[in-house]
């Protein structure tokens, strides 16, 4: 298992192309602040207002519902759009309410629409704090990208192969490295090696992954299991208090980069918009380069 349980947070970034920071504040920022302030189960507000672009993210309380308060915030945002004074439209998307996750033999496609009902029961307040307090490993294996990658990095003790592949693929695909990649890379092995792997979407394997700390271990295939077992052995009989309240304070480095995170993925929103991840869809799915006119 890989917490920490996160909150409901509810991203809007508002595209106002050509206007100044000044301008997005004051036209869009704040009509949008003001229409999501009242939300039933709002325990934060955060905004940034850059050049062509509004940024606001609403934090919930735990237990509201992951997708009540998406509706919640979509209907005034909604409501607040109408009342703009130029033509834009606010995008929303809500972040995963959880970083947990469990092995099992399970790993073909189509079971991973499951997922969601799966950990849907580890949701609850009294669930959710146990296991943030729980330390635990991950095993990296064969080829990491996407979701797998976010787990496997944010694991309190990571375990690599030499043969993985780890690969961070949203620029591939035209859209900003949004999500973790922005907060969790650079803390790992370093802002010049993020922005290497991160904007050219350089792969590394295992053994490069752990001379980079971007991994805690690296050891053969034949000793994965039996290493991340050890590691997970010997958390659960050390000082529980100790471990606990440790890996909360050294997550305190997570939680200070929340401006960063709300940042990336409004930034990611935003490109999603654009002719790139078009482009960049194509070119995956016909498995060739892709090509964005540069």
């Amino acid at each position: 298992m890989f917490p920490n349980f996160a909150p409901t947070i509810v991203a809007v970034s508002t595209p106002i192309p050509g206007r100044a920071p000044t301008d997005v504040e004051t036209l869009v920022t704040t009509p949008i602040e003001e229409a999501i302030e009242g939300v039933p189960g709002l325990a934060k507000l955060r905004s940034q207002s850059i050049s062509g672009l509004s940024m606001v993210t609403a934090t919930f309380h735990g237990g509201t519902g992951l997708y009540r308060d998406r509706q919640l915030v979509a209907e005034q945002i909604a409501s607040a759009a109408s009342r703009l004074s130029f033509q834009s439209s606010p995008i929303s998307g809500t972040t995963p309410v959880c970083a947990i996750a469990s092995s099992s033999g399970a790993s073909t496609r189509q079971d991973t629409h499951q997922v969601p009902h799966t950990l849907s029961r580890y949701q609850c307040p009294r669930n959710a704090a146990l296991l943030t307090l729980v330390a635990g490993s991950a095993r990296l294996g064969s080829e990491q990208l996407g979701a797998g990658l976010v787990v496997g990095l944010l694991a309190d003790v990571s375990i690599a192969t030499p043969n993985a592949r780890i690969v961070d693929g949203h620029t591939k695909l035209g859209v900003a490295a949004g999500d973790h990649a922005a907060i969790v890379w650079p803390l790992l092995c370093g802002m010049a090696k993020a922005k290497y792997h991160l904007l050219l979407c350089e792969p590394l394997d295992g053994v490069e992954a752990e001379r980079l700390g971007l991994v805690s271990l690296c050891v053969a295939e034949d000793e994965l299991e039996e290493t991340a077992l050890s590691v997970a052995t010997r958390l659960a009989a050390g000082s529980r208090a100790a471990i606990s309240h440790t890996k909360l304070v050294l997550n305190d480095w997570l939680r200070a980069a929340g401006p960063i995170f709300d940042a990336s993925l409004a930034l990611e929103f935003l490109d999603m918009t654009g002719p790139d991840v078009v482009e960049g869809v194509a070119a995956v799915r016909q498995h060739r380069t892709p090509d964005f006119g540069g």
